[in-house]
């Protein structure tokens, strides 16, 4: 998901997304589901190890999970939660963050679905 301006301008439509629906200035969560094409479902794993520790450690973020489902080993499911908009702004902003999405772009069969969630219980 890099385009000419780096990875975090690529998700930028995350950030689009959170303030359309008012959810800036509060914590919010998503969903994104990725397509490891085959055979390189150790290295999203080995990469993710990687990074993980690091962005869990990031100020304001509530949440950072990947899940791989049992049905398809090589769908993937990353979970965030954020304090707010400007400490997921503030990620994707991170180097180590852009490095991962620049290391996994090409094991990916394309762009991840994306679900914008908030907390009701």
């Amino acid at each position: 998901m890099e385009n000419s301006h780096g990875p975090s301008a690529s998700f930028q439509f995350l950030v689009d997304a959170i303030k359309g629906q008012g959810l800036y200035d509060r914590s919010f969560g998503f969903v994104l589901i990725s397509k490891v094409k085959e055979g390189r479902e150790k290295d999203f794993i080995q990469a993710g190890q990687t990074v993980i520790p690091l962005i869990r450690k990031e100020k304001g973020c509530l949440l950072y999970d990947i899940q791989q489902t049992v049905d398809d080993p090589r769908k993937f499911i990353v979970t965030e939660k954020w304090e707010n908009g400007a400490a997921l702004e503030s990620h994707l902003k991170e180097s180590f963050y852009h490095e991962f999405i620049i290391s996994t772009t090409d094991m990916t069969e394309g762009p991840p679905d994306f679900q914008l969630c908030t907390s009701i219980l």
